[in-house]
């Protein structure tokens, strides 16, 4: 039996959880910050760490290459998912889920590489806490009424704010 169920765009916008508000607009600031600081990361911390060329203008190192790699689906899916996040997009939480899930499996091979090469402890732990918190946020996505509300125009079956 479907636990969710379909209503009219209308009476979707007449809902109380309609809208970007709550733990939706937590969101909203959360991929903001992560987008405004791997923007800064990338531009102005990142080349001093790993310069285009190394010191006998070879290529860039497979850390760096790496580095950046991940640093540009950071960007990419964070612009993504914020884009449809407040274009109220239908598929938002579809595509939120799946990138999302990148990010995380992503953030897995990444922690286990530099636990290979143990060099660097924080980045170890920055991808620890990708994991948890986009987990989070992938559950909280797939659960909540408001996100349902406001992209898909359902309810649930047992939902108090039918009206």
């Amino acid at each position: 039996m479907e636990e969710w169920r379909e209503i009219p765009q209308e009476k979707a916008k007449r809902q109380q959880l309609y809208g970007i508000q709550g733990w939706l607009l937590v969101l909203a600031g959360y991929l903001g910050l992560v987008f405004v600081t791997t923007v800064l990361y990338k531009f102005l911390l990142f080349p001093d760490i790993y310069p285009a060329t190394g010191p006998t203008g070879a290529i860039l190192s497979a850390d760096g290459q790496a580095i950046r790699l991940t640093l540009f689906i950071d960007l990419t899916t964070t612009g993504v998912v914020l884009f449809t996040l407040f274009t109220k997009y239908n598929q938002f939480r579809l595509i939120a889920s799946w990138l999302f899930l990148l990010k995380i499996l992503l953030s897995m091979l990444n922690a286990f590489y530099i636990s290979l090469s143990q060099e660097n402890l924080l980045i170890f732990i920055y991808n620890g806490q990708q994991i948890i918190i986009l987990t989070a946020w992938m559950l909280y996505l797939n659960q909540s009424e408001r996100v349902r509300v406001t992209y898909e125009s359902k309810i649930s079956r047992h939902s108090f704010y039918d009206n």
